[in-house]
This record gives structure tokens, C-alpha cells and sequence, in this order.
């Protein structure tokens, strides 16, 4: 892990390492289908054990304890991933870095931990503590590959997650219908969605 200033502005750029565990996560992944949670998560737990920096293992964790229906203990492993990415990226004063970009391919599992985060707080009603974090990803990721943005909006347009989701996810993707409301709607929100580089 790395904090970086660029030739351009100084700013602080973020750029994790390579992690040790990822080519065992990626093999973990491949035997979960979707049934056999059991039989991967003692392994998913020794990843964790390896390296508590590499947030895939706990968000993995996360969706087999969802699909279990064990509502109560999915936060544990989300929560511990978060505050782990957090500590990870900021520094001694608590200060995010200004980029942390999804370009840099080491990053992606902390960007996808911190979007975790911020839709799971949506999705139990807690608007702005998403708001918080989704502003945050978007100052610092602003090509915005999570999409950020799109959630933004959807807060402050008034709509729950499971809204949100009920009319654009089709099936594990969003398409053009998303994409056109938010050129739609964008413009009632300058001051949250300034900045985003296209």
C-alpha cells in the first residue's frame, strides 16, 4: 500500500499493493455456488486471517450470510471490512486520500467495500450516513466506475435502495434506463454532483 502525491496539484493518491491471498480467494470463489456457504466460509475466515487487508474474503462472507438469511450477522463481516478500509486509506489525522482510483486494479476491493457500505446504510434507511460515504467515493474516484452518482441521486430523489434497485437493476446489471435519468435529473443536484470527469 502506497500514498502517493502525483505531478499534478500534489495530490494524495492511494494505491494498494498486490495481496498474497487473492489468488486463494479467486479459487474460494469459484467452488461457492451459492448453497455450499459452510463448506466456504471457514475458508474465507483463514483469508481473512492471512491478510485482514483484503476486503473480498469478508464481502464474500457478507453475501453468503444474506443469502442464508442470517440478517443479523451479515454487519459483522461488513463492518469489520469497512472500518479495515478506513484505517487502511486515511491518515494519522482521519483524512481520506484526494484520488483513489478504480484504474489502479489493487484499489477495486476497497472501493467495492466502501460502496458495500454506503448501500447496505441506504438500505437500512440510513440516508445520510450513505450520503456521507458515497460523497466521499465520488471526490475520490471521480470517473465514478462504481457509480456513486447514480446512488447519490437516488437519495436525494427520495427513493429507497429497494426502489432504486426495483426499477433499474436488470437482473445484476443496470442499463441505458439508468443512465438517461440521471442525465435527466442530475441538474437539480449541482452541488452534489459537481466535479464527476467523464
Amino acid at each position: 500500500m502506497d500514498l502517493k502525491e502525483d505531478n499534478i496539484g500534489n495530490n494524495r493518491v492511494f494505491e494498494d499493493k498486490r495481496r498474497s491471498v487473492e489468488q486463494k480467494y479467486h479459487e474460494i470463489v469459484y467452488q461457492y455456488d451459492g448453497t455450499n456457504g459452510e463448506k466456504i466460509k471457514p475458508q474465507l475466515d483463514e483469508c481473512i486471517s492471512q491478510d485482514p487487508d483484503f476486503f473480498e474474503p469478508y464481502l464474500l462472507f457478507h453475501r453468503i450470510l444474506l443469502n442464508e438469511g442470517e440478517a443479523g450477522a451479515t454487519s459483522e463481516y461488513l463492518d469489520r471490512a469497512y472500518n479495515q478500509a478506513v484505517h487502511l486509506i486515511t491518515n494519522e489525522g482521519g483524512n481520506w486520500p484526494d484520488r483513489l482510483p478504480w484504474a489502479w486494479l489493487e484499489n477495486r476491493h476497497i472501493l467495492r467495500t466502501l460502496l458495500t457500505k454506503a448501500l447496505s446504510l441506504w438500505d437500512e434507511g440510513k440516508e445520510e450516513k450513505a450520503l456521507e460515504i458515497l460523497r466521499k467515493l465520488l471526490a475520490v474516484n471521480p470517473l465514478d466506475n462504481v457509480g456513486a452518482r447514480h446512488y447519490i441521486l437516488g437519495i436525494k430523489e427520495g427513493m429507497t435502495f429497494s426502489e432504486f434497485e426495483t426499477r433499474f437493476n436488470k437482473g445484476g446489471f443496470y442499463d441505458e434506463e439508468l443512465s438517461d435519468w440521471f442525465e435527466l435529473n442530475k441538474g437539480d443536484y449541482p452541488e452534489e454532483l459537481a466535479g464527476i470527469e467523464e
